[in-house]
């Protein structure tokens, strides 16, 4: 690929369902003949993969248009993702000089490139190794939309409704990423326990056991999951196809049966927590990670008690907190009862001391262990990679362990993981 062929940026925020619309979206790219450069180096074309599930999330997506404005104000620069169907996210308003793509049109979005700044070369398959090269685990979104219709929530607003993708077409896209050198596959969506129901005799248990069994995948990761959605007998699917990560993100929110049925979630905590025992007596060292959303409306003290008590209930790996945000047009919008902003933010706060407790907690059980690491990354002679259950290590090694599965013998722990030293390499 020439140094003068066309370029492009791809900023993405939010989701893994947005992260894999990238992946996507950057292998079309590399494979009609474009270079990737920095946010920051004058590219020719800057898709901005934006996000609205926050008003911090709208704001940090207007940011982005405008650095790539900043970049090169000659570039194309395009903006797609769930900000551009939410009005209200502003993403218009940035410049007259920013074209607009919805999630709904965002595969046609190359098409509107090319009639602009046609590529030096036609389609290439082999062009596609530039996008692997240094990347081990991919994403492929099995699911897109969504049915819940949380209280909260605008995703299914500028999502739509949930539908599948057909279980043939999803294995032979994890074929063709295994094929690429991909060595993990990370099946997600925005309801992504739905999977199936529009196509007959599937679900999200038949698909997973056919990737772990025909996609060649070494390692095969279930993404975030709805409690409402995730049937038990998943878990004898991940004991029984072997392959199939330790490693449950199980949505949470709260837990206060209150909140839940405001939040218009669909279960209660007991029903949560009967997962989460089945999960963790198949598991014992499986990672169980979750989504907590703290102040939705009507927030007593005692339901954020509850939700507290109950994190240092069980051995969380790790939490993703997010302050409740007004979303216009969604059912707790006009909910009484906001919180302060000072409220608040001094229970994100309590909440966050919690999350950095139980993830310090978690890995330090695996000090002194020796652990499987798939190697992603490689800078500066040191190796990063990921454990089944979704452990970061580093370690010392060359950039040739890139892909592989490393033996690593843990015995310091790092601000955000784990690191140790190589005895061999247990597998290519």
């Amino acid at each position: 690929m020439t140094a003068d062929a066309p370029s492009f940026h791809i900023e993405t925020l939010g989701c893994r369902v947005n992260q894999y619309d990238e992946e996507m979206l950057r292998r079309e790219f590399f494979m009609r003949g474009f270079r990737e450069v920095g946010l920051d180096d004058a590219a020719d074309v800057y898709v901005i993969n934006t996000c609205t599930v926050t008003r911090v999330a709208d704001k940090k997506s207007r940011q982005m248009i405008r650095r790539a404005l900043r970049a090169n104000p000659e570039a194309r620069v395009i903006a797609t993702g769930c900000a551009v169907g939410n009005p209200d996210a502003r993403t218009a308003r940035v410049s007259p000089r920013v074209v607009e793509v919805s999630n709904k049109h965002k595969e046609r979005l190359l098409d509107l490139v090319r009639a602009e700044l046609p590529a030096h070369h036609e389609r290439d398959e082999r062009n596609l190794r530039d996008a692997v090269q240094g990347r081990a685990r991919a994403l492929l979104k099995v699911q897109d939309g969504c049915n819940q219709m949380c209280t909260f929530c605008i995703v299914p607003f500028v999502r739509g409704r949930a539908r599948s993708k057909p279980p043939q077409e999803v294995l032979a896209e994890a074929r063709q990423l295994v094929g690429a050198g991909y060595r993990e596959i990370v099946v997600t969506g925005v309801h992504v326990g739905w999977y199936g129901r529009d196509i007959e005799g599937w679900d999200l248990g038949r698909l997973m056991a056919l990737l772990s069994r025909e996609s060649g995948a070494v390692r095969v990761r279930l993404s975030s999951i709805e409690p409402a959605d995730f049937p038990l007998e998943m878990l004898d699917t991940m004991v029984d196809e072997g392959i199939i990560c330790p490693h449950l993100h199980l949505a949470l929110q709260h837990a206060s049966d209150d909140v839940l049925a405001r939040m218009r979630r669909g279960y209660t905590l007991a029903h949560y927590d009967a997962i989460v025992e089945a999960f963790l007596t198949r598991f014992p060292e499986g990672a169980l990670t979750a989504d907590v959303l703290v102040g939705f409306p009507g927030e007593t003290e005692d339901d954020f008690e509850r939700l507290c008590a109950y994190l240092t209930s069980r051995p969380f790996a790790h939490l993703h907190v997010f302050p409740y945000s007004v979303r216009p047009g969604t059912a707790a919008a006009r909910m009484g009862g906001h919180l302060d902003e000072r409220v608040l933010q001094a229970r994100i706060d309590r909440v966050l001391a919690i999350a950095r407790e139980l993830e310090e907690a978690f890995r330090a059980r695996f000090l002194g262990r020796t652990v499987k690491v798939l190697v992603e990354e490689h800078a500066v002679g040191r190796c990063r990679g990921t454990t089944d259950n979704y452990l970061t290590v580093e370690f010392e090694g060359d950039a040739s362990l890139v892909g592989s599965i490393a033996a690593v013998e843990v015995d310091t722990l790092t601000p955000s993981g784990l690191a140790g030293v190589r005895p061999s390499v247990a597998s290519r």
